[in-house]
């Protein structure tokens, strides 16, 4: 018996072509992977904050309210530098086009004139909720100011971002429902 000797059987030659591209490619997932892992690592992580009327009412979707110094931060998660904000308008009111808004800083205010500012810390940090002395924590996940039943309610809703600003009021407490207020970026605000 003869021995055979069918180009498909031998094994192919890496010739330094092949050797190349191959160095190629894998330097390219690696770019791929170092750019991904980049980007998860400045996103924000923090818990939307549902800001409810009635009395101003900011709640977490989980975690809870720690002390920050002057003010109040979520538990956990990092804020990636600014807030989606989306104003959930009752029927028959409108907060008017160019929502979901982005910036670094949201401003409530109320009927009684007390404001309420949301600040992000810049590129890493946590979320500050201020002044600290004005809101009471009723809960772990609740801050509030105002008490049920006084009447009052959120007038206007204020978002900044350097000179730009975007601004919604509300002539009665029955205008709003629910503002939320997103570390950027979440899918929870950006709809």
């Amino acid at each position: 018996m003869g021995t055979r000797t069918d180009e498909l059987l031998t094994k192919p030659k890496m010739t330094t072509a092949r050797w190349i591209a191959i160095l190629v490619i894998i330097g390219a997932l690696l770019g791929l992977g170092y750019c991904a892992a980049r980007v998860l690592l400045q996103l924000g992580d923090e818990p939307p904050i549902r800001v409810r009327n009635g009395s101003m009412k900011l709640e977490l979707d989980r975690g809870e309210w720690k002390d920050n110094g002057d003010g109040w931060s979520p538990s956990a998660g990092k804020n990636s530098g600014g807030f989606t904000v989306k104003v959930e308008s009752s029927p028959g009111y409108s907060c008017g086009p160019g929502q979901p808004v982005r910036g670094s800083e949201v401003l409530f205010s109320y009927s009684d004139s007390t404001e309420v500012k949301v600040s992000s810390p810049g590129s890493s940090g946590r979320t500050k909720v201020q002044p600290k002395d004005t809101l009471r924590k009723a809960s772990l996940t609740l801050l509030e100011y105002g008490q049920a039943g006084d009447q009052g309610y959120i007038t206007a809703v204020e978002v900044k971002d350097g000179g730009t600003r975007w601004r919604c009021e509300f002539k009665d407490g029955n205008a709003l429902r629910v503002i939320s207020v997103c570390p950027m970026p979440n899918p929870d605000c950006d709809r």
